[in-house]
């Protein structure tokens, strides 16, 4: 098999399992600050939790990016995926909500994944075929999508929301 090809189902893999942690538990974060006793502004603190993470990842990706050219997109995909178990796993840890924008921050500066799974299909793949690994990277992640919630709503209704937390960052290290 052509480098490129075994290149493409190995992001596809990841880029599936990155995209279904992910849906497994950001759905659920209103009801995870329910659980956090966060009665009063919970939805003030949705919107601060849903976009602290993509305001810190829109500070972070040039960096990130310089960071990709200077010691390999491999290096940056791998690193990215180490901090996703981190902070999903420790998130089931958390006893506040600050704690919870934290770890939202920090997996906006922090992570990046997909990005750099776009960057490396576009880089290591031969020009004619970099329109189809693109198209088969976004079915990986909308399957991702599609599968997370299904996913994260039946574990955290068979044994709670921490534990589907743990689940999205154990699945990421895998």
């Amino acid at each position: 098999m052509e480098i490129w090809k075994r290149n493409l189902w190995v992001l596809w893999i990841g880029a599936f399992i990155t995209s279904a942690s992910y849906t497994m538990v950001i759905p659920f974060l209103p009801l995870f600050l329910l659980e956090l006793g966060v009665k009063q502004h919970t939805e003030l603190w949705s919107g601060f939790l849903f976009s602290s993470a993509f305001l810190a990842g829109a500070i972070a990706s040039p960096f990130l990016g310089n960071l990709a050219d200077k010691y390999g997109r491999k290096l940056m995909i791998i690193r990215a995926g180490i901090f996703l178990f981190l902070i999903y796993t420790l998130t089931a840890f958390v006893t506040n909500p600050y704690e919870l924008l934290t770890l939202r921050v920090m997996q906006g500066l922090l992570t990046g994944f997909i990005p750099g799974t776009i960057a490396l299909i576009g880089t290591n793949t031969p020009n004619h075929k970099v329109g189809y690994a693109l198209a088969m990277i976004s079915t990986s992640t909308a399957a991702g999508g599609v599968l997370g919630p299904l996913l994260g709503g039946g574990i955290a209704q068979l044994a709670g929301s921490r534990i589907a937390f743990a689940s999205a960052g154990i699945i990421v290290l895998f």
